[in-house]
C-alpha cells in the first residue's frame, strides 16, 4: 500500500462484470452524498492498463479532482474480475478495499456483449455465433483490445474468476449482486450495497438506467470516439486530449454514444444460440456456486437443468 495514501484515492472498486448493468449503478452511487463517483472513474482501467498503471499513482488525482470529503470513493473497471493481475494490484494498492461485483447469466451477458462491440466498431462480425467461433477458434489477436472486449464466453466465466478474486480479498470485503436481482427490485439490491458500504440507506436516488445496448444509427461515428480512428491518433498526436479533463472527455463519448443510439432495435438472442452455449458453462457455473454458498437455480434455473457433456 502506498505509505503517503491520499484521501481522495478509491477505496471501493466495482470489478465487473461486463454488460451486467455496471453503468448504471455506477450512477445510482454516486448520486449518494456519501459517495464520490465521479464520470472519469468509470471504465478507467487504471489497474489492468499498463499504459495507466506504468504511470504511477499520482495519475488518479486527474480523475478524482472534485473530492469533497466522501467516505466512500470508487474507482470502476469491469475488466478488473477478468484480469487477476489487477485484482492483486488493487489489493497492493489498498488491503482494505471493498469489492463490489455484478454477474449475469452469462449466455444473455455473451449476446449484449456482442452487440456493444458490434455498435462500438470494435467487434466487425455480426453475426453472434460466427464471433463466438472466432473465440474459440483462437483468431483473435492478442492485443488489449480484442482481449478486454471480444472475449464474449471467457467473460462469463465465473466461477474461475470469483475463486482468483477469494484468493486475494476476504469474502468479507466482497459484495457479489445479480443482475437478474436487480431488474426484479432495484431498489432493494441497492439497499443491500448502501449497507455493505456502510453509508446511509436514506439517500434519494433516481434510478434511470444506463448504457442500454439497442441498436445504432451510424457505426462509423462511434469508431471515431471508440476505436483507434486515424482521426483520433491524430489529435492525440497534437496534444488535443491533454487539452480536456478525463471526466469531460467521457461525457462527450457518452453523450454521443446515446445519440448515435436506436432504441427501437432491440436484439433477441437466438435458441439455437443458448442450446449450443450453455453446456459450455456447467462446470464453471457449480464452482460459482459452490464459492457463493448459493442456490443458484431460482437465478439462472436453465444451467442446472441441463445435463453436463
Amino acid at each position: 500500500m502506498p505509505e503517503n495514501r491520499k484521501p481522495h484515492w478509491p477505496n471501493v472498486f466495482l470489478v465487473g462484470a461486463q454488460k451486467a448493468g455496471t453503468t448504471s449503478l455506477y450512477d445510482w452511487l454516486g448520486q449518494h452524498p456519501d459517495i464520490y463517483a465521479p464520470a472519469a472513474g468509470k471504465d478507467f482501467h487504471y489497474f489492468s492498463r499498463e499504459e495507466f498503471y506504468g504511470r504511477g499513482y499520482s495519475s488518479l488525482d486527474a480523475r478524482y479532482d472534485s473530492y469533497k470529503n466522501e467516505p466512500v470513493v470508487i474507482n470502476a473497471g469491469v475488466n478488473y474480475i477478468f484480469y487477476p493481475q489487477s485484482l492483486q494490484r488493487i489489493h497492493d494498492f489498498y488491503p482494505e478495499a471493498k469489492i463490489l461485483l455484478v454477474l449475469r447469466d452469462p449466455v444473455q451477458r455473451a449476446f449484449s456483449a456482442h452487440g456493444f462491440m458490434f455498435k462500438l466498431g470494435f467487434e466487425a462480425e455480426p453475426d453472434f455465433l460466427k464471433a463466438i467461433g472466432k473465440e474459440q477458434s483462437g483468431l483473435l489477436t492478442q492485443s488489449n483490445s480484442d482481449q478486454s472486449n471480444l472475449t464474449y464466453l471467457a467473460h462469463g466465466l465465473y466461477g474461475q474468476q470469483l475463486d482468483a478474486l477469494y484468493k486475494v480479498f476476504p469474502k468479507s470485503q466482497v459484495h457479489v449482486a445479480f443482475f437478474e436481482d436487480f431488474v426484479k427490485d432495484t431498489r432493494f439490491e441497492l439497499l443491500r450495497i448502501f449497507t455493505f458500504l456502510n453509508v446511509s440507506p436514506e439517500a434519494h436516488v433516481e434510478l434511470t438506467r444506463k448504457n442500454t445496448t439497442g441498436g445504432v444509427r451510424f457505426r462509423a461515428l462511434n469508431r471515431l470516439f471508440y476505436g483507434d480512428s486515424p482521426l483520433k491518433r491524430l489529435l492525440k498526436s497534437l496534444g488535443f486530449n491533454k487539452l480536456i479533463k478525463p471526466g469531460t472527455m467521457r461525457s462527450i463519448r457518452t453523450g454521443v454514444r446515446e445519440l448515435n443510439t436506436s432504441k427501437g432495435q432491440k436484439r433477441s438472442l437466438p435458441p439455437e444460440a443458448s442450446q449450443q452455449l450453455i453446456p459450455y458453462y456447467l462446470q464453471d457455473m457449480a464452482l460459482l456456486q459452490s464459492l457463493l454458498d448459493r442456490d443458484l437455480t431460482a437465478v439462472w434455473p436453465h444451467y442446472f437443468n441441463t445435463p453436463r457433456t
